[in-house]
Formats: structure tokens, C-alpha cells, sequence
């Protein structure tokens, strides 16, 4: 097994903020490996307003969480921009191990 230590990193949006396409395309141009954009059914943040989604209505201000992944470098090169983007305190980032199946050996 290949063991590759990369960056994840979380962000937390709202639909009524109207960033969430415009940051994955940031990440897409700046060439980060993968992001995926992910829409909740229900969460709340700071303020305690619950934000959910009922049957009759999908489209409300439903919380939404942005992640990607890469190497440290790539991520510490793009993490300037987002937080000017980005409410404070909305960002996380850990070390995450990546896997693949293989011996690290080229065939």
C-alpha cells in the first residue's frame, strides 16, 4: 500500500452567500487535485438559526461545505486567497494520509 500524507481542508458556506461556485472554480484553476462541493439537509452556525430543508421546499439557505485535498504545498499556496474570501473561523485544515494500492515500486 502507498501512503501519501496530504492537506484536507473544509469549508463551511451558506447557499445565500453565493461563493461556493466561484471558490471551486478558484480551486480548479489553481490546480488543486479535487474538491468536492457537498449541499447539507439541515445545520446551524454561530448565530443559531437552523437551516433545513423540508420536503416542499430544497432551494432555502441550506448550509453547504467545500472540501479538497492536495499536498502541503499546493494547499498553503491557495489558503491566502480563500481566507480573504471566506468568513473567519469558516476554514479547517488537518493532515489526512491518502492510499492507493501498490508497493511504491514502478513496474
Amino acid at each position: 500500500m502507498i501512503q501519501t500524507e496530504l492537506l484536507m481542508v473544509r469549508i463551511y458556506l451558506t447557499e445565500s452567500e453565493h461563493k461556493a461556485h466561484q471558490l471551486l472554480e478558484f480551486l480548479r484553476e489553481s490546480g488543486v487535485m479535487g474538491a468536492s462541493l457537498l449541499r447539507g439537509i439541515s445545520g446551524y452556525g454561530a448565530s443559531g438559526t437552523l437551516h433545513r430543508a423540508d420536503w416542499l421546499d430544497l432551494s432555502g439557505d441550506l448550509p453547504l461545505l467545500l472540501e479538497f485535498v492536495d499536498d502541503a504545498a499546493k494547499v498553503e499556496a491557495v489558503i491566502p486567497e480563500l481566507l480573504q474570501k471566506t468568513e473567519p473561523g469558516h476554514m479547517l485544515c488537518w493532515r489526512v494520509t491518502g492510499l492507493a494500492p501498490g508497493d511504491g515500486t514502478a513496474a
